[in-house]
């Protein structure tokens, strides 16, 4: 198991395409939330297969995983979601750095090359400008909440030391 799936719940694909039916849906149909789940669906599956293999994730191989061009895939995921299907798959790779700072002692930069964000640089620019932080400070900061958990937990159950 890879550090990422220890830390970050992994969702699978099989390999081959992705199994979603992207036709098109009737806005406020009963069939849309079903339609916005299977699209958002599929992007975490893609997204988690990449972080396995340590792949950036990218538009254009998941638009063909899904069988569609990366302008249509980016047309419809638009339409059913309100962002672009790159917006989504850089929150996941935030998301993702989030649970590895806190939990792991990887550097920036093995985080930033693990999670496909290509230059260590470029994972701290996204990063700041989604949580507001540089992720060194955010994990600082973040490392200093789950400590104080922990021992907030423990005090309640009874096993402090």
């Amino acid at each position: 198991m890879g550090i990422i799936a220890r830390f970050v719940e992994p969702h699978r694909i099989q390999p081959g395409r992705l199994s979603i039916d992207l036709g098109r849906v009737c806005p406020g149909s009963a069939s849309e939330s079903a339609y916005v789940s299977g699209i958002t669906g599929a992007v975490d599956r893609y997204f988690w297969d990449c972080l396995e293999k340590e792949e950036a994730p990218r538009v254009s191989e998941l638009a063909r995983l899904i069988g569609l061009s990366r302008a249509t895939l980016t047309e419809r995921f638009h339409s059913a979601t309100g962002s672009s299907p790159s917006d989504c798959l850089k929150a996941r790779q935030i998301d993702a750095s989030v649970a590895l700072l806190i939990n792991t002692d990887l550097s920036v930069a093995a985080i930033a090359y693990r999670l496909g964000f290509g230059t260590r640089r470029t994972f701290q620019r996204q990063f700041e400008a989604r949580i507001g932080k540089s992720p060194a400070a955010f994990r600082e900061t973040g490392r200093n909440v789950a400590t104080a958990a922990r021992q907030r937990r423990r005090r309640l159950l009874g096993k402090d030391e």
